[in-house]
């Protein structure tokens, strides 16, 4: 019966440290224990190298935990600024695009109003021009009237000079003729409603050949009447003139006056809508930049967040590894645990390996 239970101990025994051997860390201690027991080391001396080599791998766990809490804890850390960056960043990017439709309105309105006031201060220097321009005709047109009269003044008073001249009857033929015709030439650019052109037509009938010498002072009164008349029209004229210069200067100073108010409006509003483009630009860019802020540091985020996933992964599996050892250390101890036999030593060191 004894030996029965021998045999199944010793089978027992070498079913385990079969299994023990399977494993890589296992069949290392197995080998070292084979060496060991070559060089005739006690099963007490390889029970301390055994219990030695589990406090070395216990420390090792502890310096790989205190390895991770300290990676943890900077993953932690930096997860939590990268965090606070963001969400700082998010804020001050919605912030901005809460403003940007705000900045593009007005700009829009103020622009709006830009191109108003430029376009009618454009519409009264166009006024000015065509103002102008119609002034220099009237004007043109009352300048070579008046030069044409004063002519026609210069051309009847020599022909009142020539009739005071007249000593015979062939002189005063010729003379008449002379008379005549300038003044012809004269009635045909002088208007037909102009207040003297009748008194022109009278003065040409009473200059015939054989006028008598009372005709001829008839012809000198009508030719002073003439004269007289054409005076007067110069007179109204001119005023005419001067109060078609007057309402010009006047229309003119008007529209200058509502440009020079307008030029003010403009200058503001150029400056206000310089103002709003700049913070337009200004206000983009910032969206921009907290656009990357936010890519950059979320991108960073999810990195220190995989380090973190990462570094917990390589702890478990250290961890496990080095579990397995002190595991497969123990179950060693164990089997090495009590006296050391004869069978034993033979058992451990026929284990193939």
């Amino acid at each position: 019966m004894k030996l029965i239970l021998f045999i199944l101990i010793s089978i027992s025994l070498a079913q385990n440290w079969q299994q023990i051997a399977k494993s890589e860390i296992g069949k290392t201690i197995i080998q070292t224990i084979q060496i060991s027991l070559r060089q005739d080391a006690s099963f007490e001396q390889i029970r301390q190298s055994l219990t030695q080599l589990k406090n070395d791998i216990l420390a090792d766990q502890q310096s790989e935990q205190s390895v991770l809490e300290e990676r943890q804890q900077q993953c932690d850390s930096q997860s939590a600024s990268a965090q606070e960056v963001v969400t700082i960043a998010q804020g001050r990017k919605a912030a901005q695009e809460e403003k940007l439709p705000l900045i593009k309105s007005e700009l829009a309105d103020k622009q709006e109003q830009l191109a108003a006031k430029s376009g009618e201060e454009g519409r009264n220097y166009d006024r000015i021009t065509g103002l102008t321009s119609q002034r220099n005709q009237v004007r043109q047109a009352y300048n070579a009237r008046r030069d044409e009269l004063i002519q026609l003044v210069g051309v009847l008073e020599e022909a009142k000079q020539l009739l005071q001249t007249i000593k015979s009857f062939a002189q005063k033929e010729q003379i008449l003729v002379q008379i005549k015709n300038s003044i012809t030439y004269f009635q045909k650019i002088i208007p037909e409603k102009g207040s003297y052109h009748a008194l022109i037509s009278i003065l040409l009938t009473q200059m015939h050949s054989n006028v008598s010498q009372e005709g001829v002072q008839k012809v000198t009164s009508i030719i002073d009447a003439l004269v007289d008349s054409i005076f007067q029209v110069q007179k109204q004229e001119t005023i005419s003139d001067d109060q078609n210069e007057a309402d010009y200067q006047k229309q003119k100073a008007r529209f200058e006056f509502a440009n020079q108010r307008l030029a003010a409006s403009i200058a503001s509003l150029q400056a206000d809508v310089f103002q709003l483009q700049v913070r337009q630009t200004e206000t983009q860019n910032e969206i921009t930049a907290q656009g990357q802020t936010i890519q950059i540091k979320s991108q960073e985020l999810k990195d220190w967040q995989q380090t973190c996933s990462d570094a917990q992964i390589s702890y478990n599996i250290v961890n496990d590894n080095l579990n397995e050892q002190i595991k497969i250390i123990d179950e060693v101890l164990t089997l090495l645990d009590g006296k050391e036999v004869e069978e034993t030593v033979e058992l451990i060191q026929n284990i193939r390996i």
